[in-house]
């Protein structure tokens, strides 16, 4: 595999002169688990050259997010949730850098390197794969606030954590938020630290209601036990330096303002004209194809994939982007061996939340529980899914460690 750090890949020995180019924009689950799909179908194709895959992502890196609260609790170590995509993209091209703009009709992308550089990548097909960002709001929250999303952000949290602090914000009470104070919250119990978490809506965890009230019920009072203040039919209008102000006229003292309230599909310059859903997320079909593009692909945070049963967009979460881009890449595979695609079927199988070691909140095929069960259910699902049979591996066993830690407490 070519490794291409700041320079346009460079052809393989061997490789043919006319080749089918396929260009993924994006180094999350979506880019990882497309190539992969496209590798174990075309394989003999791509060594001769004649199907090849540029992965452009800066950095180079694949984050997987399902472990951030076990990271930053102290559970799972920083290096775990990190992999290099050159061990997970066998035969692709990696070019550390972004994509600023792309020529649709011309069939071309102009990325900008890291090493400051502006570069022409020519391409058959696109798959648009670059995730989504940090919501903007509310205001103040770029300057004084922390991210859980990219790389630099999580690795500024994670040693902000390990100073001294007194008062935490999380802003945004759903499972993500609620997942990150419980984790934080079990990681300096008993220390005096105090954890908000304001919540816009009247309940906590909205994505759980109104089926799964109970679960809704078991989350709030996890949350109770480690103390986490929570604050909910109140908004945060505006982050400061020294804390966060509220809609209801009061405030509250922040040394760490973290924000799990919202996502933005990230939009690259060159595909406004494509059709989008209201929210910003691009429209594609069942096939994973965009809206009248028959060669660009799409899934993710990034698109508006529609459910076979309901039609109404998939929820935008790691499984369902895994899921997503596994699908795209068997498609794209399908129509390179002149076969028709196949619909996207996936139904989704729950939703999991970890509250501490042991304290799991699952529902699996339409039946909740809670406790241990869930949260070995989580972790065996996540373990499953991580994308490097190594990583997994050795997360196993720092969760086994911790379940034996806690045993003797």
């Amino acid at each position: 595999m070519a490794l291409v750090r700041g320079a346009v890949p460079e052809r393989r020995p061997g490789r043919c002169a006319v080749s089918t180019r396929i260009l993924i924009v994006g180094g999350g689950y979506v880019a990882v688990w497309a190539h992969r799909a496209v590798h174990r179908r075309l394989r003999r194709r791509m060594r001769r050259g004649e199907v090849t895959t540029t992965i452009v992502a800066p950095g180079l890196s694949h984050r997987f997010h399902g472990f951030t609260g076990e990271v930053l609790g102290g559970v799972l170590p920083p290096q775990r949730v990190a992999t290099a995509l050159a061990d997970l993209c066998p035969l692709a091209d990696l070019v550390d850098g972004t994509v600023t703009s792309v020529d649709l009709a011309a069939g071309r992308a102009t990325v900008a390197t890291a090493d400051g550089d502006a570069v022409e990548l020519g391409f058959d097909h696109l798959v648009l794969a670059a995730g989504s960002s940090d919501s903007q709001f509310p205001a103040g929250i770029a300057e004084h606030g922390h991210s859980t999303k990219n790389p630099v952000g999580f690795e500024e949290l994670r040693r902000r954590l390990a100073e001294p602090w007194e008062h935490m914000v999380v802003v945004g009470g759903g499972l993500a938020g609620a997942e990150l104070c419980a984790a934080i919250a079990e990681r300096f119990t008993g220390d005096g630290r105090r954890i908000h978490l304001v919540h816009s809506g009247d309940t906590l965890v909205p994505e759980l209601l109104p089926r799964y009230r109970g679960l809704a019920r078991y989350v709030r009072r996890q949350l109770d036990g480690y103390g986490v203040q929570v604050h909910t039919g109140t908004a945060v209008l505006k982050v400061g330096e020294t804390g966060v102000e509220l809609d209801d006229d009061t405030s509250l003292p922040a040394d760490l303002v973290v924000s799990t309230s919202g996502q933005r599909p990230v939009a690259i310059p060159g595909t406004e004209g494509l059709a989008r859903h209201p929210d910003g997320r691009l429209r594609v079909d069942g096939y994973l194809k965009v809206a009248g593009q028959p060669r660009v692909w799409s899934g993710g945070d990034v698109a508006a994939v529609p459910h076979l049963v309901s039609g109404r967009p998939s929820p935008a979460n790691a499984l369902w982007a895994i899921k997503h881009g596994a699908h795209l890449g068997r498609n794209l595979a399908r129509e390179l061996r002149g076969r028709r695609p196949r619909r996207f079927a996936y139904l989704g199988l729950g939703r999991s939340a970890s509250l501490g070691v042991g304290k799991g909140a699952a529902h699996l095929y339409g039946m909740p529980f809670t406790g241990w069960s869930a949260w070995l259910t989580r972790a065996a699902f996540f373990l499953i899914y991580m994308p490097s049979r190594r990583q997994a591996v050795a997360a196993a066993g720092e969760l086994f460690a911790a379940v034996r830690s806690r045993g003797r407490h």
